[in-house]
């Protein structure tokens, strides 16, 4: 089996943690890195300046404005949804529906219990391994 492609939605600004975002996108790309079994393909934003900067700081070859284009055109295995949380539940659901087999969303899961149960039931149906971003500050070595 070839490796497993990757795409992230939402890749932000290159950043220090803050009130105005984390660039987890960046966190997501630095741990599939050291993976062998992965590759990252490509990436969508809709500012093309945050789009072009994560792509050149990865070698990503695919640009991409809208998620939708991205999804239908890259046949992804993997996607990091790295976007504001009121979005979690529409990009999970868009790429379950594109085949995308694996997700792993920031978190919060959703704004909503009803939004979360949707994202958890389609990917279920769909056979997708849906999972999210967690803090470790309260464990050892991180609170120390």
């Amino acid at each position: 089996m070839g490796k497993l492609k990757v795409g992230f939605i939402g890749t932000g600004k290159k950043q220090r943690p803050s009130a105005m975002g984390y660039a987890m996108a960046y966190q997501h790309a630095d741990a599939y890195s050291v993976l062998d079994n992965c590759e990252m393909v490509a990436c969508a934003d809709i500012a093309q300046e945050n789009a072009e900067a994560f792509a050149q700081a990865f070698n990503i070859p695919n640009i991409y404005l809208n998620h939708h284009e991205m999804l239908e055109k890259e046949k992804l295995d993997i996607v990091s949804i790295c976007v504001w949380p009121h979005l979690h539940a529409k990009l999970v659901i868009d790429s379950a529906v594109a085949g995308v087999r694996a997700i792993h969303c920031e978190k919060p899961m959703a704004d909503t219990w009803g939004d979360a149960r949707l994202m958890a039931q389609e990917c279920e149906r769909r056979g997708v391994q849906l999972t999210f971003n967690h803090q470790r500050r309260f464990g050892k070595p991180f609170y120390m």
